[in-house]
């Protein structure tokens, strides 16, 4: 039996794919769970549609990002913290500190995108990836620099 699948399915394929599987499993478990259609003429033309309507919506989405992006990476952020010896932070710098400073300047970035390996324990310029979407990650200009009292 051909389904098209609704969901993401990890053992079957992802959302608009038509798969074969068993009459059973589309019966007992597919179906029920919402998670495909039989895979008819109406719904295959359906889920056509539907697609043609997402890669717009992407497209756009994606154009919108780009020029985001293009903000970020002009955008520099200074953030001051005390320091001690050697040019070592008391504390470290997260991305929820790097969040905040964007929320700030007006850019509402989850901290979950932005991508810091570790936290920043030292002064110095770095460069912090930030995933706006699959494919665009921009790159933000952080300064970490001694906050002097």
């Amino acid at each position: 039996m051909n389904v098209i699948l609704k969901e993401n399915v990890d053992t079957l394929g992802s959302i608009g794919e038509i798969v074969r599987v068993s009459s059973g499993y589309a019966r007992n478990f597919l179906f029920p769970k919402n998670l495909a259609v039989m895979a008819d003429q109406n719904n295959i033309s359906q889920v056509e549609h539907q697609k043609r309507a997402l890669t717009k919506k992407l497209a756009k989405i994606k154009s919108e990002k780009e020029a985001l992006k293009a903000q970020l990476e002009g955008l520099s952020i200074v953030l001051r913290r005390k320091a001690g010896e050697n040019q070592k932070l008391f504390g470290s710098i997260t991305n929820q500190d790097i969040a905040e400073q964007l929320e700030q300047k007006n850019f509402k970035i989850d901290r979950r995108n932005i991508e810091l390996d570790s936290p920043i324990k030292k002064l110095g310029s770095f460069k912090v990836p930030v995933r706006l979407m699959e494919g665009v990650i921009a790159e933000l200009n952080i300064s970490v620099v001694a906050d002097v009292e």
